[in-house]
């Protein structure tokens, strides 16, 4: 169930978490992501995590645990293919924009979400596949540039 209300101004604040690193995502009562950064989409390697459960993506049991229970979370957590990442997140102060979103987490795009240079060509492939080989729609869904695309489907021999 992706939300279209406010999505722009969204867009604006998850580019800036972008800018220091981070990826972010809000989450509905339930902890279904209701709208995700693109570069979230990338890290996940999935085109649409929207509707779908954090614990889909995640091993976080304490994080979630702490947000359950309206406190902050933070620190590391595991990701369903064993990479490590660093997380913070807490309940959404302002839901004016996206009243169905209840919580908001971030992950820190630093040394712990590092892929090797094989999974992240295969991320690609299934990128490409998922959206019928049209580069514009897989940059968007991995939360990358065309040109960025481009230059990693050229290192890769893609």
């Amino acid at each position: 169930m992706p939300a279209t209300v406010g999505h722009e101004p969204f867009l604006a604040i998850a580019a800036a978490f972008e800018s220091l690193g981070k990826v972010v995502a809000l989450l509905d009562d339930d902890f279904r992501i209701v709208c995700a950064s693109p570069a979230l989409r990338g890290l996940f390697s999935t085109p649409e995590p929207e509707g779908r459960f954090l614990s889909d993506f995640l091993n976080a049991p304490e994080a979630l645990k702490s947000l359950f229970e309206r406190r902050r979370c933070e620190g590391e957590v595991k990701t369903r293919d064993g990479r490590t990442l660093v997380t913070c997140g807490g309940l959404l102060a302002d839901r004016s924009f996206f009243p169905e979103a209840r919580y908001v987490i971030a992950f820190d795009l630093g040394e712990g979400a590092a892929i090797s240079p094989s999974e992240e060509a295969e991320r690609i492939i299934r990128a490409l596949e998922s959206n019928r080989w049209r580069r514009s729609a897989a940059a968007r869904s991995l939360g990358m540039s065309r040109a960025t695309l481009w230059r990693r489907m050229r290192e890769f021999g893609i």
